[in-house]
């Protein structure tokens, strides 16, 4: 499974989410959103155990092999 999800948890209060990649390019040329969440319990833990049962579900990927 592979997870193109945006998120970035900081502490038990705070998470921030959305359609940006956090490049240079989301300030000057694409069109993008983010929410940060704040002193919002019930999401925060959503989100912590979305993020532990992505990870406790993840595995290393094989590099591409050398093409030259």
């Amino acid at each position: 499974m592979v997870q193109h999800n945006k998120i970035m948890i900081f502490d038990d209060e705070t998470v921030l989410t959305g359609s940006a990649n956090f490049t240079n390019a989301v300030d000057s040329r694409n069109y993008e959103n983010m929410i940060l969440i704040r002193n919002a319990p019930e999401i925060m833990a959503e989100y912590i155990k979305r993020f532990e049962f992505y990870w406790n579900n993840s595995r290393d990927t094989e590099s591409p092999p050398d093409l030259f």
